[in-house]
């Protein structure tokens, strides 16, 4: 089971490979900073899986048509925004029809462990908490074979 705010932090890792390592106590020293050499470097940290959101969000006739009239127009209606590419509806992203992508969060919030393979109405209150769609959760858990 996890908190609401390992829940909220779910979508800001799918983009990201990396794997947590336990160190015990006397491995995970801080270095003394008067024995380090100093090195002076810039590093932006980028969100891979936010990309493939965007291309694929130009990709989509309805939402590339709701971008580009916010780019005339400049604004769409109150409940929407656009942001690098990304549009959002009450602050929540939207991710296109028939993509790949939504198959993607439909597995990280349901089957994986921080999902727990959660009935219907749990995993569509996580993924509507972020994410702004309906139509497949429901026929996504109804043929989940574990839950089922």
């Amino acid at each position: 089971m996890q908190t609401l705010e390992q829940q909220q932090w779910l979508p800001k890792f799918l983009g990201y490979d990396f794997t947590i390592q336990y160190k015990p106590g006397r491995e995970n020293i801080s270095v003394d900073a008067l024995s380090r050499s100093l090195f002076i470097a810039w590093s932006k940290p980028t969100n891979h899986w936010l990309a493939k959101v965007a291309a694929v969000t130009k990709e989509d006739k309805l939402l590339s048509e709701l971008i580009n009239r916010y780019a005339h127009e400049g604004t769409i209606d109150p409940k929407y925004d656009v942001k690098n590419g990304l549009i959002f509806r009450k602050r929540k992203l939207m991710i296109p029809e028939n993509s790949a992508l939504r198959n993607q969060i439909l597995q990280k919030f349901h089957d994986t462990k921080i999902g727990g393979h959660a009935r219907r109405t749990k995993t569509m209150a996580r993924i509507c908490s972020q994410f702004y769609w309906l139509e497949d959760i429901k026929s996504y858990i109804r043929c989940c074979s574990i839950c089922q």
